[in-house]
This record gives structure tokens, sequence and C-alpha cells, in this order.
């Protein structure tokens, strides 16, 4: 059993039996310079219960799209499954933008710590039109 993953420069696993394997006993996991697919680390978030640490460092694809944590059926469910979630590490992912971040919050609603280093967050023009009017 792990406790804690660090993948670093790979394309990810996204078979689901191995995940749902290793869900209950994994409290850490650091995807870094990964190659992986907002489906692919929904899949793996939905199988994922225990999560404390979660590191999604410079996953240029996964932020590319803008579309994670799109379908909210999918994002509630992950939502209760991060309920231990205290520690979210988004460095250096330059496609980070203020909506994803929202989500992101919004997702993670126990979290304590939150790390952006490296990240120049985009904003979205309909969100200044929104929540900052003139």
């Amino acid at each position: 059993e792990f406790r804690h993953l660090k993948l670093h420069s790979c394309t990810m696993i996204s078979n689901t039996s191995y995940w749902s394997q290793m869900s209950q006993s994994l409290r850490s996991l650091e995807l870094i310079s990964c190659e992986v697919t907002e489906k692919e680390l929904t899949n793996v978030l939905l199988l994922t219960e225990n999560l404390e640490t979660l590191t999604l460092n410079d996953c240029r694809d996964l932020f590319m799209s803008g579309t994670l944590f799109s379908n909210e059926d999918e994002r509630l469910r992950i939502q209760q499954n991060l309920k231990s979630l205290h520690n979210l590490n988004l460095n250096s992912n330059k496609y980070l933008s203020d909506v994803l971040l929202l989500k992101f919050c919004q997702t993670t609603p126990n979290l304590k710590a939150l790390s952006m280093a490296g990240c120049n967050v985009m904003n979205d023009s309909g969100i200044y039109r929104k929540y900052y009017p003139e």
C-alpha cells in the first residue's frame, strides 16, 4: 500500500483498476511535469477518497483547455472525495485561469494551504464584468 505517490515527467496512468486498488491508502499525490488530461485527473479523483495533499506542478495539458471540473455532477462527487484535502500545490502552471482557480477552491472546501508559485493566473474578461462592474 502506498500512502504517498510522486510521478515526475510521466504520461498519466489511466487504468482505473490500478487507481481503485490504491485509492483507500493514498494520502498524497504529486504529479510534476506529467502529461495528464482533465478526464484522467477526474477519473483518479473520483476514485481517491483520502487525499490530504495534491500537487499538480507544471501539468500544462491539464489546464490548457480550461475545462477541468466543467461537469458539475463529477465536480460535486470529487468535492466529497476531497473532504480531507488540506494542501494544494498548483505551482508552475502557466495556463491556470481565475475560473479554474475558483473551481479548485469550490471543490476543496477544507483547504488550509494553497501554493501557486510561478503561475500567471489568466483572467477572463467576463469575470471582471460580473464581479467588478464599473
